[in-house]
């Protein structure tokens, strides 16, 4: 339901502003980004959005364990200019559903992980899609996701219940406000129904 009801949002235009690539992830590993990536991505897709699903998550990767598909090309290899974004993206059932996998974890990778790069990869996949929706790395423990964050229109958190803590969720928004990301708000998953909070954790700021 909760997913459901973002996608809704997002199609109807009722979140504000072009919410076109959003990022997905959550304060600490384990709380369920990754199933709310996919399913927020498949729910668009199959309202008849070309979507691409990507997987930023470099340094512990899952989404193509998800769908039992290589995992390069994908990123890594487009930030180091080993493979373009046409090469990278596979096709999954859907047809209006694509991945973008992580790709091979190396050093040189996190060293494109520049502003400019994630800019232009970012600037290409919205003259080619609908939506994108980014699976990140959890915010707290690596700074990947901060640098993404800037580049993507809105953020949504996802918290499972009776693992994610507040104080963390907390210290999270207040990592993405310093970066100006612009926070949608979150998903709790695990409730008797998921509910999706728009706007509750923090004081949101749109990117400059």
């Amino acid at each position: 339901e909760a997913v459901d009801g973002i996608s809704a949002a997002l199609l109807c235009g009722t979140t504000g502003d072009d919410h076109r690539i959003l990022l997905i992830s959550s304060a600490l590993a384990g709380e369920g980004k990754t199933t709310l990536a996919a399913n927020l991505a498949s729910s668009l897709a199959n309202a008849g959005r070309k979507t691409l699903l990507l997987d930023f998550d470099l340094r512990r990767p899952m989404l193509h364990r998800v769908y039992d598909i290589e995992v390069d090309p994908g990123v890594s290899e487009v930030l180091v200019g080993e493979s373009s974004v046409a090469e990278a993206i596979h096709d999954l059932d859907d047809s209006n559903l694509k991945l973008l996998t992580a790709g091979r974890w190396r050093q040189r990778s996190l060293s494109h992980l520049t502003d400019q790069n994630v800019a232009r990869l970012f600037q290409q996949l919205r003259e080619q899609f609908d939506f994108v929706v980014v699976d990140a790395s959890p915010i707290l423990p690596a700074v990947d996701t901060r640098i993404i964050a800037r580049h993507v229109d809105g953020v949504v958190l996802s918290m499972l219940r009776d693992v994610s803590e507040t104080p963390k969720v907390r210290a999270a928004c207040e990592v993405l406000n310093s970066f100006s990301a612009n926070i949608l708000g979150a998903v709790m998953i695990g409730a008797s129904a998921d509910l999706y909070y728009g706007y509750p954790l923090s004081s949101s700021r749109k990117r400059a």
